[in-house]
């Protein structure tokens, strides 16, 4: 089964998620302040590609300090 990766972009107070996959880009969000609504997010961004396609779907956190690291 394919896999579809989501990156959790953790700044501070401040979330946002991105979806590694192309045809999926319109569905990574803008900055999220409140953790309710980036649950809600996740569970909605989930159930769409999995709704279109036979995928797994996983969430990786990346935090300030790796998001240091990366560049």
């Amino acid at each position: 089964m394919k896999t579809i990766k989501c990156t959790i972009w953790k700044i501070g107070n401040l979330y946002r998620i991105t979806v590694n996959d192309i045809r999926y880009r319109n569905l990574d969000t803008a900055c999220i302040f409140d953790i309710d609504i980036l649950f809600e997010s996740m569970e909605e961004i989930k159930e769409t590609i999995t709704k279109e396609q036979d995928v797994t779907v996983v969430f990786e956190t990346l935090d300030e300090e790796k998001c240091m690291m990366k560049r």
